[in-house]
């Protein structure tokens, strides 16, 4: 099983793209993958939200930040530099149902938050610290294939979730599936120190590869996206994620 590190904030367009092109890979056999990644800021919606009701488009297009769908289903989530990201990409169902995969990635998130010294346990699809969410998960299935991905707040961003998402806000109604809001932390706001995301991206994958090796019984090495799978992210950043239609289908 692969794992692939790319920590240079890219448009989140593109970063869910290439979770497609990897899950698609998976699906036709293509190998196992852990990705942990980030994006510039963006609010990303789950496939079946309804934008105008998840988050303040005038808003957002002031600031320059854009709305993307994606193919999980859930809530609304805020990406940005300091959120990390964290994909797994599998061939079949070893990880499980559905809750036995939110509940495998929940454990495997908490476990490198633990290993930067700060207490933290699973509650449902999230991960939390003194009650507090510093971690949410989204999950799609396609035949036997999985991609589970969730973020992990690492330091907060110059502009608060209250002001770009609804579900913080009173008066939220939802037209599709629902947000869940919930008070938040960081992992710096947990330590009081700035933790560099590189840090926390080596915690994760030290508790990804422990994970894969007990429960997947495969060993996590560093690998690469194969050109077949760059160019199929292309692909899906042309005809899904970069347009409109398809992150304002609702």
């Amino acid at each position: 099983m692969r794992l692939v590190v790319d920590l240079t904030p890219r448009a989140a367009a593109r970063g869910l793209a290439m979770d497609e092109a990897l899950f698609e890979s998976a699906r036709r056999g293509g190998e196992d993958a852990v990705r942990i990644w980030q994006s510039r800021r963006a609010v990303v919606v789950g496939r079946s939200q309804a934008v105008a009701s998840e988050c303040d488009r005038d808003e957002l297009a002031r600031l320059g930040i854009p709305v993307v769908r994606r193919i999980s289903g859930g809530g609304a989530v805020y990406h940005y530099p300091g959120n990390l990201n964290v994909s797994v990409t599998l061939s079949d169902g070893r990880l499980g149902s559905v809750d036995e995969a939110f509940t495998w990635l929940g454990r495997t998130v908490a476990a490198g938050v633990r290993g930067l010294g700060i207490d933290a346990e699973v509650q449902d699809r999230s991960v939390r610290v003194a009650g507090r969410k510093i971690s949410g998960a989204a999950q799609a299935r396609r035949g036997a294939a999985v991609l589970v991905h969730a973020t992990l707040l690492v330091r907060r961003d110059k502009f608060a979730l209250g002001g770009l998402l609804l579900a913080m806000q009173t008066g939220y109604a939802p037209g599709g599936t629902r947000s869940h809001a919930s008070e938040t932390t960081t992992l710096s706001d947990a330590l009081g120190r700035r933790v560099a995301i590189s840090r926390a991206a080596a915690a994760i994958a030290d508790s990804m590869a422990l994970a894969s090796a007990a429960t997947l019984g495969q060993r996590l090495m560093p690998g690469t996206i194969s050109p077949a799978e760059a160019a199929a992210a292309r692909r899906w950043l042309r005809e899904r994620y970069g347009r409109r239609e398809w992150n304002e289908a609702r």
